[in-house]
């Protein structure tokens, strides 16, 4: 019996304790809109940016990238497999450019996203002449491209004004290609 009081004594007390630190949040009458922090990893799960440009082991990782790449034969799987890269670049200049703040490296790796991105819409054309029926693989990169565009324009709110043609020029450049679906 006296373990039981004990026992609820505790329980109230600890109660007690912890419920005492809770504070209501303050509504805020500032009206200025803050933008939200748009996550990469959910955006393009299981895509991190892992090694970037400038690490040592970069340069392996990207001829590991390119040897897949010159295995896949078809045009069109081609052309899912760079905008899968692009999605990659793209997460990895997010990082240089926004957590290290390795300007130098970031436009290098903006440079390679949007020489990727060209790829893809020369190996899509490809596609499209040989005859083959690119809807599905067309959706998917519309899809990936829409998401690329909502990193890119968080990205443009906090990037270096050195960046932000880079980054507007990608933007710019989706949003024509995605006009032509």
């Amino acid at each position: 019996m006296k373990v039981v009081k004990l026992i609820t004594i505790l329980v109230a007390v600890t109660f007690c304790l912890f419920t005492l630190n809770l504070k209501a949040l303050a509504v805020s009458s500032d009206p200025s809109p803050n933008p939200t922090k748009v996550d990469s990893f959910e955006l393009f799960w299981p895509i991190v940016a892992g090694k970037v440009q400038g690490d040592s082991m970069y340069r392996l990782k990207i001829f590991k990238e390119n040897m897949r790449g010159y295995l896949i034969l078809s045009s069109l799987k081609k052309a899912e497999y760079l905008t899968f890269i692009s999605s990659k670049r793209l997460v990895e200049f997010e990082e240089l450019a926004l957590s290290r703040k390795n300007f130098e490296n970031a436009t290098k790796t903006l440079e390679v996203y949007r020489s990727t991105q060209k790829k893809i819409f020369s190996y899509l054309d490809k596609a499209k002449s040989e005859g083959v029926m690119i809807t599905n693989t067309q959706s998917i990169i519309e899809d990936t491209l829409n998401r690329q565009l909502t990193l890119l324009n968080y990205i443009l709110l906090g990037v270096d004004n050195s960046q932000k043609t880079g980054v507007e020029g990608a933007i710019s450049f989706i949003n024509s290609e995605l006009e032509k679906f």
